[in-house]
């Protein structure tokens, strides 16, 4: 069987017709597509069924045009299947032609691309063979080239002597086409390492004057910097004599203060112990006649109560049958004569005077210090201060009589 070019296979089972004239001759488009025109508009004249004639006739018209539209879709249908089936076929018969020439295809592939593989390493070895010819030259020539750093860091020119004995040790064979650039590097690196070696050696030689020069400045401020010490030696000496001087006449005025100090504190506190004697005395009096005004005070209630009770009128016997006005009790030894002449009423009053007799006792205006005593117990204070606060506003109290 003869072998077909690619270009035969691709052109031997083509039609001649472009898929939508092999569409509209499925279709038969000229033809249906004059009956749908004329289908369109065959029944225009229907608009609105007013009765069931007009509906049968609406129906069938209906039917007519849908039956069209149906026989259209079933062709079109038929023509897709029909066309899928090609499709699959032709799908299949192209996977069987290509699996006959496949394996022999990916065995040429395989042998063609081994042959690259092995010609792109043979170029790779060579290639790299080549980067590092160069790259050993060029490491070389920049070796060369670092002299130039190397002497821009030094600070001394034997330094830069021994930089010149390595460069011109170098070995200067082998750069093959980069022997000129190589020489080149030799040569302006000697230049530079020369002019490096006379700026250092110039600066050695003026570091060498400034050194002398300052070596004996610092003499001479040694000399002036020894006889400052021994000024300020003797200035120190009498200074510390000055001092001890000085610290010995405060440490007699500290001694002396103190001892003012504490014959000062003695007679503070003699006179801070008597004067709290005095205050301690004060108070005891001060308490004892709070004692005796509050002895005083209940002598006072008590005979109060006791005349109250004898004043109180016999409510269920007539004052005839009371007891005999000698039957009195006579007042406690203790009473003073103001409250003995108003307890004598009581005893020897009869008609109306016993009548006034049995009004309600009322207590005798308080003494002085009785007045002094309460307002100091009433605010927590000594007599004293309660006196001293009744003097001062005895103008406010007399107000108040009104």
């Amino acid at each position: 069987m003869e072998i077909l070019d690619i270009e035969e296979v691709q052109t031997a089972p083509k039609t001649e017709l472009a898929p939508i004239e092999r569409a509209a001759l499925a279709l038969e488009s000229s033809k249906t597509e004059q009956h749908l025109l004329a289908l369109a508009t065959k029944h225009t004249s229907i608009t609105v069924v007013k009765d069931k004639a007009g509906r049968e006739q609406a129906h069938g018209a209906y039917i007519e045009v849908m039956r069209a539209r149906t026989a259209v879709e079933k062709a079109a249908k038929d023509a897709r299947e029909d066309a899928t089936k090609f499709s699959k076929a032709v799908i299949a018969e192209a996977a069987r032609l290509v699996a006959i020439v496949e394996p022999e295809e990916a065995r040429l592939k395989e042998a063609r691309d081994a042959w690259d593989a092995e010609q792109a390493r043979i170029k790779a070895e060579a290639e790299a063979r080549e980067r590092a010819r160069v790259l050993a030259i060029t490491e070389r020539i920049a070796a060369i080239k670092a002299y130039v750093v190397l002497a821009n860091n030094c600070r001394t020119s034997a330094r830069v002597a021994e930089l010149q004995v390595k460069l011109c040790d170098t070995e200067m064979t082998g750069f093959e086409e980069f022997e000129a650039e190589a020489v080149m590097a030799l040569v302006d690196t000697e230049a530079h390492l020369n002019r490096v070696l006379a700026n250092i050696r110039e600066q050695e030689a003026e570091a060498a004057r400034i050194k002398a020069e300052q070596e004996a400045e610092a003499a001479r401020l040694k000399a002036e910097r020894e006889e400052l010490d021994r000024q300020w030696a003797e200035d120190a000496a009498q200074a510390k004599a000055q001092a001890e001087a000085d610290r010995a006449e405060l440490d007699r005025q500290r001694k002396e203060m103190d001892a003012q100090r504490a014959a000062a504190q003695a007679e503070a506190k003699r006179v801070a112990d008597e004067a709290r004697a005095q205050a301690e005395a004060a108070e005891a009096k001060v308490r004892a006649a709070a004692e005796e005004m509050a002895a005083q005070r209940a002598e006072l209630e008590r005979m109060r109560a006791e005349l109250e009770t004898k004043s109180k009128p016999d409510m269920g016997i007539p004052i005839s049958q009371s007891e005999p006005v000698g039957n009195v009790s006579a007042p406690t030894s203790g009473a003073t004569s103001q409250q003995i002449a108003n307890s004598e009423p009581i005893a020897c009053a009869s008609g109306a005077e016993a009548t006034e007799a049995r009004k309600p006792y009322q207590r005798p205006t308080p003494i002085a210090i009785e007045i002094v005593m309460v307002v100091a117990a009433a605010n927590n204070t000594d007599t004293k201060t309660a006196a001293r606060w009744i003097t001062e506003r005895a103008a406010e109290i007399e107000t108040l009589k009104g």
